[in-house]
Order: structure tokens, then sequence, then C-alpha cells
């Protein structure tokens, strides 16, 4: 898959929004997605590729112009992520399309089907479809796929919301839930989910359906004695939550967290239905979280953003590999690298080598240290292999993970002693079945830790440790270079944990349902659950503001997000576009497509159009003196749009000149021109006056070249007009315009 394609199916909600939910993706549906995989080409215990291709053809139209890309048989024997051996079969139209899907290679089931044109991204063709239609539509689809017995089974379309709720459809699709429903009980992670375009098509299908035994619905408790158990013994935790997972802004929103209650997977969240005991995601007997940091030290910083050099990097690494027990000599830098940090800001990191000179064994392996250049370490590896952390047979003898996991702790607290105050280790202890299949393989143990702002848990903000398990020797430490969350919202919450349930109960009710528990992931080696029978809280999805005590509704706020004031506009489609990118806030379903762009929401436009596949190779920063942040008064560290304001500084498409930004005030046509003519590459000439001949009559002389470019590609300007505007400003529509007009130019010059 192109870079391309997967910026818009991002853009689409399909995986930044995964941070919204932890709910489980049951074996049978989804679980073609992102996995390892091996190919065969032979028949091996159900149909052959060509089977499954003509199988799939049966089920969906494969236009002319799409040719088969890829066919990967994926057998539960060798790829543990599948309970199933299935075929995940894709096709490539050669442009920006694409065609996906999964079919079990035993039953010839549908286990999920996607489809991706680029008439789908631009969300193209009149919203004309009626929703009575496209249900015909979606349930004519599921008489074709699904079996007859599972058909049966199903619940009326959206009775009990999406399946998958992080997904949301592209502008004015359709998207229904039909849920499993055994023995007048809801299974609410079972069922099908399928997107019907305007034009009546089917574009996405998932499957998700367990194939184990329910458990017996007799002897459960009543409902008033489950009520009362369920809210006595729930307990969400406090947690910062990254804002765009709440907002659906991603690009507005991005580093920005939110203090909230809500539950995670190691909290005690349903009720048993027989026993009345507590169970978390996993489905596991639980208790109430309590993150524990492994110290009480917290780096001060004075906030400054300073980028360091290479040499500074060097200093930086000497020090640290005096923290190590024994002596080393420096063998100098290995090489460098470069990331994108959560703030859109690519940052880089140099690697230098340590030989130890206090061991006797020969051929001994240098050290690795990797320091960012803020300063930062995001890397230490005692052995060459680094991140295959493999044997590639079989380990007879291992130690415990407990043991593993003492030597994770210790690595951590010798190379980041400074910061045990804001680092806890997260409880994702395997199974031992997990651990018997990881050893079997050869794989060595992940063990895992989180960060914490005064000891409150950073969503998903992680990283890793990886041990030997033949040594016990912690030999890798992952930071995964993204640099610790900044977080500049309060920190302390003024609601309890009693009150924030309290909340909670008056939006939801409480239901007795199947659940299919969370798999514990554990690398590519999940455990396999069996479903459940539950007590749990069912209706508006969202969690609690900590700090006012408000109801956070993820539903309420996903109808917030779809524009309701540009379906009769002009610019309607390049509308759709850019909200489906992000480049444009929808707040409380509004656009305001008239309203004049600020030069705060061109850096945003700026941000995202150097991040995909048409303009990113041509900005990459190569000196130290290029990646030194800008300084503006009025658009601080702590500015919400400082990561984009600097990374269009950086990259070029803003001149570092002045004091103030002034991300607020609207931006000109000319400053617009200047930044187009930048963006296309044509920076250096800018300051080319004598050079270029004024293409309008009211532009000065020191914005002819930047007006006179965009004027040759038909950017800006009107035909037929003799003036320019250059003091005029942009409307929301015509950015959006402007920016479809710069996509499809740069294609044209691929």
């Amino acid at each position: 898959m192109t870079r391309k394609k997967q910026s818009w199916k991002l853009a689409a909600g399909l995986t930044a929004a995964v941070l919204m939910t932890s709910l489980p993706l049951p074996a049978g549906g989804l679980l073609a997605v992102g996995s390892t995989a091996f190919a065969a080409e032979a028949k091996t215990g159900g149909m052959t590729k060509e089977e499954a291709v003509k199988k799939l053809q049966g089920y969906v139209s494969i236009p002319g112009d799409f040719k088969l890309e890829r066919a990967t048989y994926l057998d539960p024997e060798r790829e543990s992520f599948y309970d199933r051996p299935s075929w995940r079969l894709s096709w490539d139209d050669g442009k920006e399309g694409g065609i996906y899907a999964t079919i079990d290679a035993k039953t010839g089931v549908l286990l999920d089907y996607s489809k991706y044109t680029e008439q789908r991204e631009k969300g193209a063709g009149e919203a004309s479809l009626e929703e009575e239609a496209a249900l015909a539509k979606a349930q004519e689809f599921i008489k074709k796929v699904a079996p007859k017995d599972e058909q049966r089974k199903l619940s009326q379309p959206n009775e009990y919301k999406q399946l998958l709720p992080y997904y949301y459809s592209l502008g004015s699709e359709h998207t229904f839930a039909f849920t499993r429903v055994e023995n007048e009980i809801p299974f609410l992670e079972n069922g099908f989910q399928i997107v019907v375009s305007q034009d009546g098509e089917v574009v996405e299908y998932h499957r998700l359906w367990s194939d184990e035994a329910l458990p017996d619905a007799k002897d459960v408790l009543g409902a008033a004695e489950a009520e009362k158990l369920l809210a006595e013994r729930t307990s969400p935790s406090l947690v910062f939550v990254e804002k765009s997972s709440l907002t659906r802004q991603p690009l507005q929103d991005r580093s920005q967290y939110q203090l909230v209650y809500r539950y995670l997977e190691s909290d005690p969240q349903f009720l048993d239905a027989s026993s009345g005991k507590a169970l978390n995601q996993r489905g596991e007997e639980a208790k109430e979280s309590v993150f524990k940091p492994l110290g009480s030290a917290v780096r001060k910083t004075d906030g400054e953003d300073r980028v360091i050099t290479k040499e500074e990097a060097q200093k930086i690494a000497d020090q640290v590999i005096k923290l190590l027990p024994g002596s080393y000599r420096s063998d100098g830098n290995r090489g460098s690298g470069s990331s994108t940090g959560p703030d859109g800001i690519e940052r880089r990191n140099w690697s230098f080598d340590y030989t130890p000179l206090h061991t006797q064994e020969k051929n001994v392996e240098p050290v690795k240290l990797r320091i960012s250049d803020r300063g930062e370490l995001i890397e230490y590896s005692s052995k060459e292999r680094g991140f295959r952390a493999e044997t590639g047979k079989k380990i007879e003898k291992a130690v415990s993970y407990e043991k593993a996991s003492e030597s994770a702790q210790q690595l951590v607290k010798t190379l980041l002693s400074d910061r045990l105050g804001e680092i806890y280790m997260i409880d994702r202890t395997p199974t031992e079945q997990q651990i018997e299949e990881q050893l079997e393989r050869g794989q060595y143990y992940y063990i895992p830790f989180g960060w914490m702002k005064d000891g409150i848990p950073i969503e998903h903000a992680e990283f890793e440790v990886v041990v030997n398990p033949e040594t016990g020797e912690a030999e890798t430490l992952n930071l995964r270079g993204e640099g610790y969350p900044k977080i500049e919202s309060p920190t302390a919450a003024k609601i309890d944990r009693e009150a924030a349930k309290k909340v909670e109960q008056e939006q939801q009710k409480v239901l007795l349902t199947y659940y299919q528990p969370q798999a514990n992931y554990y690398r590519a080696a999940p455990d396999k659950q069996k479903p459940l029978l539950v007590y749990r809280y069912v209706g508006d999805r969202g969690m609690v503001d900590a700090v006012t005590g408000e109801w956070l509704s993820l539903d309420k706020q996903l109808e917030k997000t779809k524009a309701s004031d540009i379906s009769d506009h002009p610019d309607r489609e390049a509308l759709q576009f850019a909200v489906r990118l992000g480049l444009f806030p929808v707040i409380d379903g509004k656009v305001e497509p008239d309203k004049e762009v600020t030069r705060g929401e061109m850096a945003v436009i700026a941000s995202h159009l150097i991040e995909r596949i048409e303009f990113h190779r041509s900005y990459s920063l190569s000196s130290d003196e290029g990646r030194q942040p800008y300084r503006f008064d009025d658009v601080d560290p702590k500015h919400p749009l400082y990561g984009v304001v600097q990374k269009g500084v950086q990259t070029g498409l803003f001149a570092k000149k002045g004091s103030r930004f002034e991300p607020d005030r609207p931006i000109t046509r000319a400053e617009v021109a200047e930044f187009v003519a930048r963006l296309l590459g044509y920076g250096d000439l800018l300051d080319k006056t004598d050079i270029f001949s004024a293409p309008y009559g009211d532009v000065e002389k020191n914005a002819v070249p930047a007006i006179a470019l965009v004027h040759a590609f038909g950017l800006l300007g009107e035909k037929g007009k003799a003036d320019f505007k250059p003091n005029g400003t942009l409307t929301r529509a015509e950015a959006a315009r402007l920016v479809q007009k710069l996509i499809e130019l740069k294609k044209d010059y691929r």
C-alpha cells in the first residue's frame, strides 16, 4: 500500500481513532489487517488461491482496472493471530484505489472486505441515496455473503450502535451494524458492520462472529442485584487521553491531552452474570487498578524546545554510558535517523557505539545508545540483533517472566534514574500458553512500561524493554523516539471516582449480554478467549471529564463532526475532502465555509500537505540550524499550534521573520501565494523580482514572483480579472479548492 493510500485511510478515521476504544476484535473478522503471514500457493487444508479469488468474485464485482496484487495464505498453526486458515487478497488499480478482502479458506465465508478509490476519498457524487435505500443494499449484501443461520440471529440495524465504534464513514456514506442475538441476549461484539456509499455500493463489510459455544443463560443473577453489584464493583481509572480521540480533530488537537475517568483494559468493568465477580476487559477477575511509579524523581524542564547538535548528543551519550556497570570505550557515531513526533515536527537522532572493556568474552558486541536532537535517550541496545529479538530456534531453558521483569526494571532504573517518578510498569503479563508458544518460536520477552504525569497514567504513552529469556539480560530499551508527552492541561481532578461513576450511570443502563473478552495481546500471540455472560453498562459511549464532571459523549461528538452546512455549497466536494483530511474543524456540525482562513489554519494545512506522498519527499531538513525552533512571542511551546507552526517554519513554507506569527489573523492572498510557491519548491525564486512580470495591476514588486508563479499554475486568481487583491483574504471554501488543485497538480508531475 502506498503512503498516500495510508494517509487518507487514516484521515477516514479507521486507525487513528482506534485510540478511543479498547473494543476487542474477535476471531473471524478484521483479524487480517496488519499482521504478518507467509505465502502458500498450494492447497493447504482448504481452498486454493484461485478458488478463494473466484469465491470473492461471486460476492463482489472487481472492476477490470483492478489487478490482483497479493494473495497470502494465513495458517493458524504458524500465524497465531488467526484461529482459522484464511486467504488475504488485495487488488490495486495502479493509481489510488485498492480492494482488500479476507476469505475463510475452509468455508469460503467472507470475513472482511473494503474498497477504496480516489472518488471515495474525495467524497465525489451527489448525496442522494436515502437511508432506507442504503439499508436495502446492506441487507441484500448480507443475504449474499453470510450463512443463513447467522442471518436469522441478527438484531435490527443499529439497534445496539456500531460494532466498531472507532470507524466513522466518509462524508455521507451510510453505516449499519447488525448485532448477533442468541436466546434474546445480545452479543455486542459479534455481528456484521456494513458501509454503503452514496452510489449504492457496499464499500466496507466486517464480520465478527465467534464459533465458540456460548455460556448457559440459566442461573444468572437477577437484574436488580446485578445493577447493585455493578455499581459497587466497577471502577474506571483516572487517566490522560489524547484530546483528538474525543474531538475527532486529529490535526488541530494532536499532542493535546485531557484528564478523564474511563475504563482501561485492567479495570473492573463487567459483572460475571453467574458469580457476581468483577471482570476486566480480558475477562479476568479484576480489582481497582493501581498505577505505582518506579520512583520519585521527575525531570525538571525549562519549557524550551532547543535542538542540540550531534556533538552535544555525543556528550550526553558519554554521560549515559557511565551509568552502566563496567567501563566502555567510545567508538563514535554510527549513523543518524529521524522520526516525526506526535506534534508533527521531524526529530533527528544519532547512534553512538561503545565497546565494553570489562569483559573477557571474545567478539564482544558493542553497546549502542541513540540520542535525539532534544537531548533524550531514545534507545539502548547491547546486542547487534536489536529489534529482531529472537534466536530463530526453540528456547529450551528460560528464566521466568517475573525474573525478566525484574531485569527490565533494573535497566530502566539505571538509564532513566532521573525520571522514575514519571514511569510505571504496565500489567500485561502473558499467560503460560503464550509464554510456551513464544519460547517455541525462539522469541524474547517484551516488558512494557508507561509514562505518567503527577502520578496519572498517560494512555498509549508506552515503551518496552526486550529481555533475552535464556540469559535474563535486558538487551534493548526502546523509547520509540517520540519523546515524553508534554501535558499542559490541568493535572488535578476536581471530582473523585465515585462521582464519576454516578455520572456514567445516569447515561447508561445495565444489560445482560454475551461478551467477547479482549485478547491479552502479547506481541503476535493473543490468548484464545471464550465468550462470557456478563452484566454491563450499555448506552451512550463516553467517559467523564475529571475536571468539570461532564459526560463526554463519543457518539454526540461524532455527530458534531459531520458537517451540516456545506451540502448546498458550490465547493461542497472540495470542502468534504478538506474536512475528511482534518484541515478545518467541524464545530457543532458546522464548517463555516465562507469564514476567513487564518494563518494558524494555513499552518495546519501546510503540516498535512507535506506529509502526503505528493509533497513529502521535498521536505527533509539536513542542517541542525534548520531544525532550531524559531521563537514567536505569540506561539510559545504551550500554544496548541506550536507544532504545526514550527514545522512550517523549519521546512521553509513560512519565512523566518518578525517576533509574531499572528496565528489568529486572516491570511492575505499575497501570503497564500508565497506559501504555495514555497510548497511547490520555488522558494529560492521569491526574491528574483526582475525575472517575473506582474500578471495583475495591483501587485507590489516584492510580491510579483509568488503571485506570478501561482497564476501560471492556475491556482489563485480568476481569469479575466485585472486585480489579484493581494491584501484580500481567503475563505475556507477557497482554501479547500486550492488544496484540491495543489494535490492534482502534484499528481501530474509525479
